[in-house]
């Protein structure tokens, strides 16, 4: 779907669709690839979207619209029913997190925030394999809370520096690594988990 939108026009919009009536029946025509209910849901959540996508890659517009593209495009390929608006949501929003993951990747920082993480691999399998690495970790970051994952996203890749970090959030340099650390904690032991059960399950 071609986009041509600014920050401002994005930031214009209301912070919520003005509704897709019957969400289930709504959905329904939408796995049916009714023409009109893509259109539809375009213009209910593609402005939301955006916005949402330039908070996630903190501003950088074409960053957020080519992941606004490719959101929709994974969209329609596995689109399936929702009962209400906000499960729907939820899901586009996780399309758009994968999207802007996929950038991340070609930028080399997702490489090497998953070099980090495969002595952990090692642990649980003699011989891991990239791939379900990666599949793993993205399931463990989604599974985090927005502020644990924005603060590991801000870190490893979006090369923020700490003393930036402190000062974006009022805090101490010290405070700041403390709830990295936490964070990184709480997504090793997600990852771990995730992991030992894939190795318990082949």
């Amino acid at each position: 779907v071609p986009l041509a939108m600014s920050t401002a026009a994005a930031l214009s919009n209301a912070d919520a669709p003005a509704g897709a009536g019957d969400v289930l029946a709504f959905t329904r025509r939408l796995v049916a690839a009714e023409d009109a209910a893509w259109t539809e849901a375009h213009a209910l959540y593609a402005h939301r979207l955006f916005r949402y996508l330039l908070v996630a890659s903190r501003g950088d517009e074409q960053a957020a619209r080519d992941a606004l593209q490719a959101c929709f495009v994974r969209a329609v390929r596995h689109i399936r029913v929702f009962a209400t608006e906000e499960a729907l949501w939820s899901w586009f929003t996780l399309l758009a997190r994968h999207a802007l993951a996929d950038a991340r990747r070609s930028t080399g920082r997702w490489n090497r925030f998953l070099d980090r993480w495969k002595p952990l691999a090692s642990e649980t399998s003699p011989a891991p394999t990239p791939d379900p690495l990666a599949e793993n970790l993205e399931a463990a970051m989604d599974a985090l809370d927005a502020t644990d994952r924005r603060l590991l996203e801000e870190k490893y890749f979006d090369g923020t520096s700490i003393r930036a970090m402190a000062r974006e959030a009022g805090t101490t340099e010290k405070a700041l690594e403390s709830r990295l650390a936490r964070a990184r904690a709480k997504l090793r032991g997600r990852l771990l988990d995730s992991l030992r059960q894939q190795s318990s399950n082949p």
